[in-house]
């Protein structure tokens, strides 16, 4: 009965003043859009009217899961694509609000956003190369398959490499001839993915899968590692945790050199040619790395 006596009009909240009496107060289209950023995945049912490129949004997560602690900063790129509204986030790796208004998270990046697909087929190691070449930041993969044809290489400071959760984010290499992830600088993380390789590739039949030891066509000492650590510039602070490796021709995660202060945890190496985690002597004169 309280909130028939009010007037509706533009822009304006009912509230209740006491036992059977209400009022209304101001509520803008920014105040609108506030609340609903602030439960997070309902960002993706606000409409951001009269924003320019480049303004940014807050948000308490990024995903319709309200994963604790994914939130962050979004700004709006100045596209629009009607047919998108609502997925937040979107398969191309950009999140959009209700009325299909592009954003992108702020200080992170998404290889979808460099044109990686995940599909399991389409050679997706030019997108990632090319996330990676933008320096240090954190590079996001989604719950996909994504198939490389050559090293996936951590040569700068602070790159981080972040999936969706191993056996979610897989890495299917399609090579001979290297690691899938190599390291050569400090800082570096990778987590929450699989190192593998692509099923019925050449790479996938040097490894163990299915074969009974010895056999000649699995080479232990092969390079063709998962993860390989290599001391040509510094090794310290490296984080790797929640990682499977598998079906590797060579070593599943192999370190060469010194790293202080580095973390390795909760990773799993199965049917991989030489170790499973080997780590090396450490020499820093410039030879070639020896097993122990």
């Amino acid at each position: 009965a309280a909130l028939a006596t009010l007037t509706s009009a533009a822009d304006k909240l009912p509230y209740f003043t006491g036992s059977g009496t209400a009022a209304l107060t101001d509520f803008a289209s920014w105040g609108r859009a506030l609340v609903a950023v602030s439960l997070g995945s309902q960002a993706a049912a606000a409409s951001h009217t009269g924003i320019a490129t480049g303004y940014i949004i807050h948000t308490s997560y990024h995903d319709t899961n309200l994963t604790s602690g994914s939130g962050g900063q979004f700004r709006f790129t100045g596209t629009t694509t009607v047919g998108k509204a609502g997925n937040w986030p979107n398969a191309d790796g950009y999140f959009y609000d209700a009325d299909g208004k592009q954003f992108a998270v702020v200080g992170e990046k998404w290889v979808e956003i460099f044109g990686a697909t995940g599909d399991g087929t389409t050679d997706d190691i030019t997108a990632i190369l090319a996330a990676i070449a933008t320096g240090a930041g954190t590079i996001y993969f989604q719950a996909k398959n994504y198939v490389t044809t050559n090293i996936i290489l951590l040569n700068a400071i602070g790159i981080r490499l972040v999936g969706a959760g191993r056996q979610a984010t897989v890495l299917l290499a399609n090579f001979r001839g290297g690691a899938v992830i190599e390291i050569n600088e400090a800082r570096c993380y990778v987590g929450d993915l699989t190192v593998s390789t692509k099923a019925g590739g050449a790479r996938r039949n040097a490894s163990p899968l299915g074969k009974t030891p010895p056999d000649t066509s699995v080479d232990g000492l092969s390079a063709d590692r998962g993860i390989f650590l290599d001391e040509v510039g510094a090794l310290t602070f490296t984080t790797i945790e929640r990682v499977d490796i598998l079906y590797q021709p060579g070593d599943g995660f192999n370190m060469a050199g010194a790293g202080s202060n580095s973390r390795f945890e909760q990773i799993n190496v199965n049917y991989c040619g030489g170790h499973g985690m080997d780590f090396d002597d450490g020499d820093r004169d410039g030879v070639a790395k020896t097993r122990n």
